[in-house]
């Protein structure tokens, strides 16, 4: 346990968590922890065992392939598929559970970087499906082991969680088995692209990963979070990342609106009601338009007029009124404006 987590009370840093786990419980709040599953370090007391059984990725030539660099120390990948088949996997599972025996409690657990190819690796060569040359261990068979360690979480009562939903290192989005992604990206990143990759499920290419059950899958808009803070200073970075991100993101995860909902237009120009606000609808255009039309929900047909309001840090900002005609509005928006109908 990491030791700037150590109360001055208390003897370990561990002590320190038990007791933040049971004081938390009080607020109705639960304490949970991130791991890593993939990263490996030459300091750790399993590096050798892990070396000698090959399940530090290793090239053709059997020498360990070195990743990033975290905090000054070099990373190492592992084998998922060669752990599990040696019954590291378990043994690794199962000696947290009885560090941390209140994670069975919790019944939550987050797996930072889960990815299925090392990230290094797949970007030096992004059409190899290859994870592991010395093995010759596939991204295939990594997938599978992937799969199990859900599962073993999940025969613990505990749900697995992980930083993204699809990436560059991914072919399998888990759903079903990981029922949060910190990073959610409908449209992947990099060259392949999630619509290709949940081919899988037998959808066609068009697949709204977001018409899935909450139950069964929902993410964060995290990333717009790190963005804004690396660029506090730029109003138009934030307005945009809070119309054309957060706010779908709100939307596809809650909507349970049953008001016309073929009216709402997720993408593009954006037209959706805010859910946490009643009876407010965000309009947000990125290249901007002349003169059109919205059509307003069915209670709003008796409305004479609607009020607009400009999406900025300034409160009030540029506030007007539109007539409604025929159940409809007719709006203007510069580049990258929002505004807010009420």
């Amino acid at each position: 346990m990491n030791e700037a987590l150590k109360r001055p009370e208390d003897k370990t840093a561990l002590e320190s968590w038990h007791w933040l786990y049971r004081e938390a419980k009080k607020y109705h709040t639960i304490i949970s922890v991130h791991i890593n599953m993939l990263d490996a370090y030459q300091n750790s007391p399993l590096w050798n065992t892990y070396l000698e059984n090959n399940i530090i990725i290793k090239d053709k030539q059997g020498r360990p392939i070195a990743e990033e660099v975290f905090g000054g120390m070099q990373s190492y990948q592992v084998d998922y598929s060669q752990e599990w088949k040696l019954g590291y996997t378990v043994k690794r599972i199962d000696d947290l559970l009885k560090i941390l025996p209140e994670l069975k409690d919790a019944g939550t657990i987050h797996i930072d970087a889960f990815h299925t190819i090392p990230y290094l690796i797949y970007k030096s060569n992004p059409d190899s499906h290859l994870v592991n040359p010395y093995l010759g261990t596939t991204e295939e068979e990594e997938t599978i082991a992937q799969r199990k360690i859900y599962r073993y979480f999940r025969l613990n009562g505990i749900d697995a969680t992980a930083e993204q939903a699809m990436e560059d290192t991914r072919i399998d989005p888990f759903i079903g088995l990981e029922p949060f992604a910190w990073h959610f990206d409908d449209e992947g990143d990099g060259d392949r692209k999630v619509f290709n990759k949940l081919q899988w499920v037998g959808k066609p290419a068009n697949f709204d990963v977001y018409k899935l059950p909450s139950r069964l899958y929902v993410g964060t808009a995290m990333p717009v979070e790190q963005d804004l803070k690396n660029h506090p200073e730029d109003y138009e970075r934030l307005i945009e990342a809070f119309c054309k991100r957060f706010v779908p993101w709100y939307y596809k995860n809650n909507a349970t609106v049953e008001d016309n909902d073929k009216l709402w237009q997720t993408t593009g120009d954006i037209f959706l009601p805010v859910l946490w606000r009643r009876d407010t609808i965000l309009v947000f255009s990125k290249e901007g338009y002349v003169s059109k039309k919205w059509k307003l929900p069915v209670k709003w047909q008796n409305r004479q007029t609607v009020t607009v309001t400009t999406v900025s840090i300034d409160a009030d900002k540029d506030v007007h009124s539109l007539p409604v005609v025929n159940g409809a509005i007719v709006l203007t928006l510069n580049t990258n404006q929002g505004v807010v109908i009420q």
